[in-house]
């Protein structure tokens, strides 16, 4: 093989991060995930009811958890099964994922770096924590995540927010940028 030479354009701005990049989840607290949906059904207001979709779901996530803890593999047994029938309490939490509330527009969401939703393991207050597939569920309303760049020669900064409502069955998502010239002093 012989070598290519390759011309490398030059980036016509150096833009660098500000900040590292923040996640703010609003959230709200769920009921008892022991629901029992055959005798607790009319207190569920026909949420989880028997022959329900979210009854169905919720039995399809238990078959799919039993087959995954088959051998040759082993796991806790209800590990990482989502408790469909617990009903939101409109309650913000007091803790999520081991961090306490912060006040923000619209009320209280709870902050986090957004690498830790890339492990597998996270231990905060000695319970073990799974990012991956514990950090959005049924008790998530929005999440924001913001992104602050500078560039060094249009002396620019911007901030970047994507905000997705989880509310409803379809995930909305918007896009906002704030840019500010940050004149010579």
């Amino acid at each position: 093989r012989t070598p290519t030479k390759l011309s490398r354009s030059a980036f016509n701005f150096d833009t660098f991060a500000m900040s590292p990049p923040l996640v703010l989840q609003r959230r709200v607290s769920g009921t008892s995930t022991d629901v029992n949906i055959t005798t607790d059904a009319s207190s569920l207001g026909g949420y989880c009811t028997e022959g329900s979709v979210f009854q169905r779901m919720q039995v399809g996530l238990q078959r799919m958890q039993a087959q995954r803890c088959l051998l040759p593999f082993s796991c806790e047994e209800d590990s990482g099964v989502q408790h469909l029938c617990s009903m939101p309490t409109g309650e913000v939490p007091d803790k999520f994922f081991g961090r306490e509330p912060l006040g923000a527009t619209g009320g209280n969401m709870f902050p986090e770096f957004p690498w830790i939703l890339e492990s597998s393991i996270l231990v905060r207050d000695g319970e073990d924590l799974n990012p991956r597939e514990q950090y959005i569920d049924l008790q998530t309303k929005e999440v924001v995540l913001h992104l602050s760049f500078y560039s060094l020669s249009q002396k620019i900064a911007t901030i970047l927010t994507v905000s997705f409502d989880m509310t409803a069955p379809r995930i909305e998502a918007t896009v906002s940028f704030l840019e500010v010239f940050v004149a010579d002093s």
